[in-house]
C-alpha cells in the first residue's frame, strides 16, 4: 500500500481472508530481470482492472505474484508496479515456490496460471490469452482438456478422493452408479454427512429408511433446499453387498 506518492509499505494478510470470495485466481511467475515479464506486467495490471470494475465480476479477480527475482529488495521494487497480492518473497523463492513452479509445469517466465474458487486449474496458458483477448470477452478461457487432466483438490478432495458416487434409477427394477467430481458434487452443501454404514449390521438396516426420511425432510425445507448431504462410508464386505444395500439409499 502507498505511504505517499513515492513511498509504500508491505502488508501482510491472512490467506483465506484476501482470497474470500473470489471465484477466479491468477499465479502470477514473473521477474524483474525478465524483460518479457516487464513488457508485459503494465498488461496485466490493466486488464486485472478491467475485469474487476465490471459490475458483473466486481473485484472476483485476484493474482498473486510468485517472484521469481534474486532477492527481496528487487522483490518489493518490482512489486510497487502491481495492484494485487503477493507470495512472501521467502515462500516464493524457497520450497514452496518451487513445488508451484512443478505443479503447473513452468517452463519459462512471465507465466499466468487461473485457478477457480476451490483451487482446481481453470487454465495455464493465461500469459498468451491476454494479449488475443484484451477485453476479456472469453476470460477466464476455460479449457476442459485442460482442467480435467489436472488433480483436483481442496479440503473435501483430501477426505473422499477426486470422485464420489450416486445411484439413479434406469427403470423400475434396475439401478446405475455414476461418477461425480467431489467438489462439484458437495458445491453448495452447508452441511455434509458421513454415513458409515453396513447391510450385515442390523440397526444400519433399522436406521437407514429413517435416515433417508429425515434427509428429504431436511431438503425440501424452502430455507435449506437441497443444503445437507450425506457420503455413504461403506463397511459391506464386497461389492455386490455394498452395490445392493446402496439402492436403499437416496
Amino acid at each position: 500500500s502507498m505511504v505517499d506518492e513515492t513511498h509504500a509499505q508491505i502488508e501482510a494478510h491472512n490467506t483465506n481472508d484476501a482470497l474470500h470470495g473470489k471465484s477466479v485466481v491468477g499465479l502470477y511467475f514473473s521477474a524483474d530481470w525478465c524483460g518479457p515479464c516487464l513488457q508485459f506486467t503494465p498488461e496485466l495490471v490493466q486488464f486485472y482492472d478491467e475485469i474487476n470494475s465490471r459490475q458483473s465480476k466486481e473485484n472476483s479477480f485476484e493474482i498473486i505474484f510468485i517472484s521469481q527475482c534474486r532477492d527481496m529488495n528487487s522483490f518489493a521494487q518490482y512489486f510497487t508496479h502491481m495492484n494485487w497480492l503477493a507470495m512472501p518473497f521467502e515462500e516464493a523463492a524457497g520450497q514452496r515456490g518451487q513445488l508451484l513452479s512443478e505443479k503447473y509445469k513452468v517452463q519459462g517466465i512471465p507465466t499466468l496460471v487461473l485457478l477457480d474458487d476451490m483451487g482446481n486449474t481453470i487454465t495455464t496458458n493465461a500469459r498468451n490469452q491476454i494479449p488475443q483477448d484484451r477485453t476479456g470477452i472469453g476470460f477466464p478461457w476455460r479449457n476442459p482438456k485442460e482442467e480435467e487432466s489436472i488433480t483436483q483438490i481442496g479440503p473435501f478432495v483430501d477426505l473422499f478422493g477426486p470422485s464420489l458416487l450416486s445411484l439413479s434409477m434406469v427403470d423400475e427394477t434396475h439401478a446405475q452408479i455414476e461418477a461425480h467430481n467431489t467438489n462439484d458434487a458437495l458445491h453448495g452443501k452447508s452441511v455434509v454427512g458421513l454415513y458409515f454404514s453396513a447391510d450385515w449390521c442390523g440397526p444400519c438396516l433399522q436406521f437407514t429408511p429413517e435416515l433417508v426420511q429425515f434427509y428429504d425432510e431436511i431438503n425440501s425445507r424452502q430455507s435449506k433446499e437441497n443444503s445437507f448431504e450425506i457420503i455413504f462410508i461403506s463397511q459391506c464386505r464386497d461389492m455386490n453387498s455394498f452395490a445392493q444395500y446402496f439402492t436403499h439409499m437416496n
